[in-house]
């Protein structure tokens, strides 16, 4: 994997490896596998296949524990969730 960053010139750069600290990497590993196990319920299929390690990275980056982050990525996709569920009972009524 490669990222881009700057250095110390402040001129941008393309560098192998992780963009991470090995605890974010943890952290995105485990919102990964908790998004993959709860696919089919919320809007966890949204996070599998619309989101990039950045994009959850710049969710959880307060986050101090794979729990932390898992509930601010739910709370991120509760609107998905929400408008899934509503859009379900409109096709019922």
């Amino acid at each position: 994997m490669s990222y881009i960053t700057l250095d110390e010139n402040g001129d941008l750069i393309v560098k192998s490896g992780n963009a991470f600290s090995e605890d974010a990497a943890a952290m995105i590993s485990s919102v990964r596998a908790h998004a993959e196990e709860f696919y089919s319920y919320g809007a966890w299929d949204v996070l599998v296949e619309c989101w990039n390690d950045e994009m959850i990275y710049a969710q959880i980056k307060d986050c101090l524990c794979d729990t932390d982050a898992i509930k601010r990525m739910r709370q991120v996709l509760a609107p998905y969730a929400a408008y899934r569920a509503e859009d379900r009972l409109e096709e019922t009524v």
